[in-house]
């Protein structure tokens, strides 16, 4: 009877083991097969992952390249467009002043370019003397000239006046040469009268001239102007005649 029990139970031991190893081979495939899946998907999403990084590097590295083309140097042409309009750009001439002295050194000066074959005798003119100012010059007033002279011939049979005068602003010298042009009196010295009647201006100097046909072959107006002209450097302002 002991024999049976120990028989028994020796099987019940056999079978149990059986049952335990069983199940231990059917337990670890099955894990071993998840974790084999699990790899596997893992190294599939890697891929993937890794070939959406390569296409999204591939998308900026297009995208910079498209930007760097874009961005094209400024042109130097444009430098040089520049530049050769400024120097096609007209400068500004600066008008010369017109000569420095008083205005019997001028009168000196038209004498020097035109001599005149005539007893003339040059005289600076006393602004606040209103009567003998307008004589000389045909201004009713002295307020816009800052000075003055006068040369005429020394023979009262003679129909000859030069005067000059130099205004306080340049702006009136064109006034100052139209006022003198129709203010004076070219009869003034009445047994004679002076026919040729002209006036010029450049910058803040105003010359009268004055003198009769008579006296062609010795000085005219026209000459006179002319003179004047070169004493101011070939320029004049203002010329007209009565």
């Amino acid at each position: 009877m002991k024999k049976l029990l120990i028989l028994i139970l020796t099987l019940a031991m056999v079978m149990t083991s059986f049952t335990a190893c069983g199940n231990n081979d059917n337990t670890e495939p099955a894990a071993d097969d998840q974790t084999g899946q699990v790899e596997q998907t893992g190294d599939v999403n890697t891929d993937e992952d890794a070939k959406d990084e390569e296409k999204t590097e591939d998308k900026t590295s297009e995208n910079t390249s498209d930007a760097d083309q874009n961005k094209k140097p400024a042109s130097p042409s444009n430098d040089k467009d520049k530049e050769n309009n400024k120097k096609d750009e007209p400068k500004e001439e600066v008008k010369p002043s017109a000569p420095a002295g008083s205005p019997s050194k001028i009168i000196d000066k038209i004498y020097a370019k035109k001599e005149v074959s005539l007893p003339v005798a040059t005289t600076e003119l006393d602004l606040s003397d209103g009567e003998m100012f307008t004589a000389i010059t045909g201004l009713a007033s002295s307020d816009k000239v800052k000075e003055a002279a006068y040369s005429e011939s020394m023979m009262g049979s003679q129909a000859y006046s030069l005067v000059v005068v130099r205004v306080k602003k340049s702006k009136d010298a064109s006034a100052v040469a139209d006022e003198m042009l129709n203010g004076i009196n070219p009869a003034k010295w009445i047994c004679v009268e002076a026919d040729d009647v002209r006036v010029a201006a450049y910058d803040d100097l105003v010359m009268l001239i004055m003198v009769s046909s008579q006296l062609k072959d010795t000085v005219t107006g026209k000459e006179m102007v002319s003179a004047f002209k070169n004493v101011c450097g070939g320029t004049l302002d203002v010329s007209k005649k009565r």
